[in-house]
């Protein structure tokens, strides 16, 4: 009797769980078009052009807002320059539903 209202709990717990969670769908060409261009601002970090990088990265979020490197890569790129400090932060606000 124990084990079966155990199960049976679990089982209720897990159908809560289900339907709390929220789904994203990003399509295939928005995700392959945010890879591009994080990749792109990768390069132009590494070759100091801050400016160019962030508003890649920028894009990136608006067209894919999901892709966790995107997130990485601009606080990495704000450990390196503090330039667009409100607009960093607001994109990092962005970035917390998915960490």
């Amino acid at each position: 009797m124990k084990k079966t209202v155990l199960i049976f709990t679990f089982f209720l717990l897990n159908i809560s769980f289900a339907i709390g969670q929220k789904t994203y769908n990003v399509s295939f060409d928005d995700r392959n078009a945010a890879i591009e261009l994080t990749r792109n601002a990768i390069s132009d970090i590494s070759n100091k052009d801050f400016t160019k990088a962030f508003i890649k990265l920028s894009k990136s979020i608006e067209v894919d807002s999901l892709f966790r490197e995107t997130y990485l890569r601009i606080y990495q790129l704000y450990s390196l320059n503090n330039d667009n400090t409100e607009e960093t932060i607001e994109l990092l606000n962005k970035g917390k539903r998915i960490f």
